[in-house]
This record gives structure tokens, C-alpha cells and sequence, in this order.
């Protein structure tokens, strides 16, 4: 097969581009004090992965262990009273919250907004959340069946962001939530309906 010349315009471009260290964990930015700032740059070039969209929630959120892989100071968290209400109704201690600059896909797929995400001490096979407010700040549109998210860009096209089937089928199945479902249903009687 016969490479186009937008073929190997990408792969030399992708050969310039500087290296990312990933860290299974969100991409984020400006934390107050300005893009140039020592903070800023520790993080910036941090890669997602393990990540929900889920429109359905009411916050985006960041779990701390996540916050500590970042390299981020817990002084940087602003104060935050009250708890969070999970799925299953359990309330879940917030440590504070923090805005950051997130990047949502790469090169030119990619659109950065600012986040507001609460940080929590919980167990979670995701490395955060992003729920209803920044997902309608995208301006976003999810398929879950082909899992892809699509979004406007500033210069009129349109981003997209594909997800990962083999990701996302081992955050569920190992999330934490989910195992304490399956050793309770494994205890209860199983009863016969007719």
C-alpha cells in the first residue's frame, strides 16, 4: 500500500513532537499562578488515560491518589464543604477542589478548557470523572456504543476522541464499587420466580 503524502507529512511530524510521559492519569494545566509557572510545567505534558465521560454526573472529578501522581501540592486544593453522593448513595469525603487547564484530544483534535474538579480520597479504577459541566462546556456529543466523543473547535471543525474498548472493559470490571456488588450477590439466596 502506497503511503499518501499527508501519510508522511503526520509520521514527520510525530517524529519531531516531543515525548510524552504518560501517567495513566488526567492532562492538566494552569493552577493560579500563570502558564510559565514551576507548578504548571511538572504536570503539563501528562497524558489521560482511564478516564469516564459521564454526562450524567453533576461534577468532574479528581481522585487524589491521581492528584499525588501529578506531582500537585495538596495547599493548592481550595477549601470545599460538604461530601459527594455516589451511585449508590454513599457519601464519599471531598478534600477540596482545583482548576485546571485539560486538554481534551491531541494536536489539532484538540480543545483545552478550565476544569473545576473536586478532589477525592476514594477508591476508583478511573482516574477521574468528567461530568455534565465540562462535558457542556466542550460542547460535546458522546457515542457510547462506538465510544467516541465528538466536540467543536475553534476554528470551526469538528475534534474527536475515541475511547479505548479493552481500557474501558478493565475499569469496569475492576472497579472497586463494582466487586463489593458481586461478593454480596454471591452471599444472597437465590430464589426461583414461577
Amino acid at each position: 500500500m502506497r503511503k499518501s503524502e499527508g501519510d508522511q507529512k503526520t509520521r514527520k511530524e510525530g517524529q519531531n513532537e516531543e515525548k510524552r510521559h504518560t501517567l495513566r492519569t488526567i492532562s492538566g494545566g494552569l493552577v493560579g499562578g500563570g502558564e510559565s509557572s514551576s507548578s504548571c510545567k511538572k504536570y503539563i505534558r501528562q497524558d489521560i488515560k482511564r478516564v469516564l465521560i459521564d454526562p450524567g454526573s453533576s461534577t468532574d472529578i479528581l481522585y487524589y491518589e491521581t492528584f499525588e501522581r501529578m506531582g500537585l501540592d495538596p495547599e493548592q486544593l481550595q477549601p470545599f464543604i460538604g461530601t459527594l453522593a455516589g451511585f449508590t448513595g454513599e457519601q464519599v469525603h471531598v478534600r477540596g477542589y482545583i482548576t485546571l487547564k485539560t486538554t481534551f484530544g491531541v494536536r489539532s483534535q484538540a480543545k483545552t478548557v478550565r476544569v473545576r474538579y473536586l478532589v477525592v480520597n476514594s477508591p476508583n479504577s478511573y482516574n477521574i470523572i468528567i461530568g455534565r459541566s465540562s462535558f457542556n462546556l466542550l460542547g460535546a456529543f458522546l457515542s457510547t456504543k462506538f465510544l467516541v466523543m465528538k466536540y467543536p473547535l475553534d476554528n470551526g471543525k469538528v475534534g474527536t476522541m475515541k475511547g479505548d474498548q479493552k481500557i474501558a472493559k478493565e475499569c469496569y470490571h475492576n472497579n472497586p464499587r463494582l466487586q463489593k456488588g458481586k461478593k454480596k450477590a454471591n452471599n444472597d439466596e437465590s430464589h426461583t420466580v414461577k
